[in-house]
């Protein structure tokens, strides 16, 4: 008891001027902006050792936000970058037997290009697109036997598109659906190998 009171006491004895510069507030500044970090969308795996997240920064060099997707040990004791490309990824989902993480992202597209879903084998290796579809990809959910993926695909705002993503995309007959832009329910088919995919509106 007496040492947590001589304790508490040297504490209460600080000079105010140190803990005043300690806890003294200050206006936000834009180079801040660079050192903010955003986490979300946290996904449990199957076996609850491992939990994978999105962190999202401000890059002041290219005036835009990346995302890029992370995993941890729900311990704590771990933490491991996932994800390293220029462009962002998002939505992080474990298979339901935990041997892939599936993320969506446009890497590899043009500047703007349709978000693709992508899988990546836990044992190793790189990431491998198993969609190409006209649309991107806005979320999905696997199925629980792990075999089967439901996709939910976002038409582009023709208005939106490049002159480069225009070119590219074929006419297709008009929605009946009001608006510029609308989603569609795909089923993909994983194979064996992960290495492909068949989808069908």
């Amino acid at each position: 008891m007496r040492l947590y009171t001589l304790t508490l006491l040297a504490a209460l004895s600080l000079p105010s001027t140190t803990l005043l510069a300690q806890t003294a507030p200050r206006a936000l500044r834009l180079s801040d902006l660079s050192r903010m970090r955003d986490v979300a969308d946290p996904q449990l795996s199957p076996d609850g050792v491992w939990a994978a997240y999105t962190v999202t920064r401000a890059d002041s060099a290219t005036d835009k936000r990346d995302a890029d997707v992370w995993m941890a040990r729900t311990d704590g004791s771990q933490n491991l970058r996932v994800t390293t490309s220029p462009s962002s990824e998002s939505k992080p989902r474990f298979s339901p037997d935990g041997k892939y993480l599936s993320f969506v992202s446009s890497r590899g597209e043009e500047d703007g290009g349709d978000a693709q879903l992508w899988l990546l084998n836990r044992a190793g290796g790189e990431a491998e697109k198993v969609t190409k579809l006209k649309g991107s990809v806005s979320d999905y959910v696997w199925s629980p036997d792990g075999l089967r993926l439901a996709l939910i695909i976002r038409d582009a705002d023709p208005d939106s598109l490049t002159a480069a993503q225009k070119t590219k995309r074929k006419p297709h007959r008009p929605s009946s659906s009001t608006g510029s832009s609308s989603s569609r329910t795909s089923m993909a088919t994983s194979t064996s190998s992960v290495s492909t995919s068949t989808c069908s509106t």
